[in-house]
């Protein structure tokens, strides 16, 4: 109803008091399940058909007082046995020391361990506070294991809170551009009102954005989009809400 209703919008404006924050994060809950499925099934497909195959090629690898060591010849490199691309280098004698120039995402020298994050980007763990750590094969299958069965489960709760107080932020700087509307219709809404009216006016956004996401179509400037039919919406909300539009309404009544 929130991408059409009038009445809705009156409603909204005229008694939903503490109702508003309540329905933001059911709107949230509800549009989260559908991409928490999807994050599962692909985490599961991946642990299913891709893992295996990098799994098997790593070796077991020792940290003792902050200095690693493996059993197998070195420089040591896993690759990704679908492309063959490189995805990890272990190299404990120097002759690697960074990945400059390299492809490889991850480098495991004797004492650190190297990730590259993005093209500008490279972060470097000191392993010197590690007495005794080890990993090998049946670690990381179970390690895998774990993660299949619960990260849906973990994930969601998190997904849930971090984009509801993000939405609250998001409505706040809503509710204060709705003022300048509100002064242009002559509304007499209070900021608690415009708060609730911009939750229901960022309601076909986050339906939108779920079913653009679920279906991974990728429309430029999207975020812009969603600004400018949030702000849409909100500016009708208002307009229907002004105390011209409610005269009109109760004299087409009578």
């Amino acid at each position: 109803m929130s991408f059409y209703s009038k009445s809705l919008y009156q409603e909204v404006g005229r008694n939903w008091k503490g109702l508003s924050f309540i329905y933001l994060l059911l709107l949230l809950a509800l549009s989260w399940i559908f991409g928490i499925i999807q994050v599962h099934y692909a985490v599961s497909d991946y642990i299913k058909n891709t893992a295996p195959g990098i799994v098997e090629q790593v070796p077991l690898i020792t940290i003792s007082d902050g200095e690693v060591s493996m059993d197998a010849s070195e420089p040591y490199f896993i690759t990704d046995p679908e492309s063959g691309a490189l995805l990890i280098i272990i190299d404990t004698t120097g002759q690697i020391t960074s990945l400059d120039d390299i492809e490889a995402r991850l480098l495991l020298t004797k004492t650190k361990v190297i990730v590259e994050k993005g093209a500008a980007e490279t972060r470097m763990y000191d392993l010197s506070e590690i007495d005794e750590f080890y990993i090998d094969q049946r670690r990381i299958n179970n390690f895998l294991g774990i993660l299949k069965d619960w990260l849906a489960i973990v994930l969601y709760p998190f997904a849930v809170l971090l984009s509801f107080i993000y939405r609250i932020i998001q409505v706040l700087i809503y509710a204060a551009i709705g003022t300048l509307f509100a002064k242009r219709f002559n509304a007499s809404l209070n900021y608690r009102t415009l708060i609730s009216l911009a939750i229901i006016s960022i309601t076909p956004v986050i339906v939108l954005d779920t079913i653009f996401s679920l279906l991974n179509v990728p429309i430029p400037f999207w975020r812009l989009i969603c600004f400018l039919i949030a702000m849409g919406f909100l500016f009708y909300a208002v307009k229907v809400n002004s105390e011209e539009a409610i005269e009109e309404q109760s004299g087409a009544e009578s």
